[in-house]
């Protein structure tokens, strides 16, 4: 209920359609801003407020389509064969009109976004890689130098423990009762 207006009212049940009227897209779009971080992002990739327009006008239009053929897919944390058929209802959807989804160009450009989205995930894995080795490197300079550090502290304390014993001059005199001693430090 968070994406509705709010002066909507739905009353106690409302229906699919009565939740898409009281949408407003101003409200999903500054929650995909919140949530996701698209700093990294081409400006033609990023999710625009006519785009979320658009397809919440789809939804209304075509409800039973939209479920048939909107599909969401996350490579870095979804299973593979969840994905898999999921894609395979969605090419094999007989609600997509005319448009023919198996001509050379459409491979084509398949292919191409596939190897786009390669790419940019590669070097974000040599940009993390390298960041990675920095920390390591860093960090490990951190421990031998505050160990180094924690040895010459001890070192000197122990020294330092050890001078007084060192500096320290006996004498002893014979006096005719007692024995006095002296000590100079």
């Amino acid at each position: 209920r968070k994406f509705l207006a709010d002066d909507h009212n739905l009353g106690q049940h409302p229906s699919a359609v009565d939740l898409l009227e009281g949408m407003l897209p101003s409200k999903i779009k500054s929650y995909i801003d919140e949530e996701f971080d698209s700093s990294g992002m081409e400006e033609d990739h990023k999710v625009s407020l006519s785009d979320i327009v658009g397809l919440l006008d789809f939804v209304k239009r075509r409800p039973q389509i939209f479920r048939d053929t909107i599909r969401v897919v996350d490579p870095l944390y979804g299973a593979p064969d969840t994905y898999s058929r999921r894609l395979v209802t969605l090419f094999n959807s007989h609600r997509l009109g005319n448009r023919e989804h198996n001509t050379t160009m459409h491979h084509t450009a398949l292919v191409m976004k596939g190897w786009r989205l390669h790419r940019r995930l590669f070097r974000r894995a040599v940009e993390q890689r390298f960041f990675a080795s920095v920390l390591v490197v860093a960090s490990s300079t951190v421990m031998v130098l505050s160990t180094t550090l924690a040895v010459c502290m001890v070192a000197i304390r122990l020294e330092q423990q050890a001078a007084p014993l060192k500096d320290m001059q006996n004498f002893s005199l014979p006096v005719q009762k007692e024995v006095i001693e002296i000590s100079f430090s």
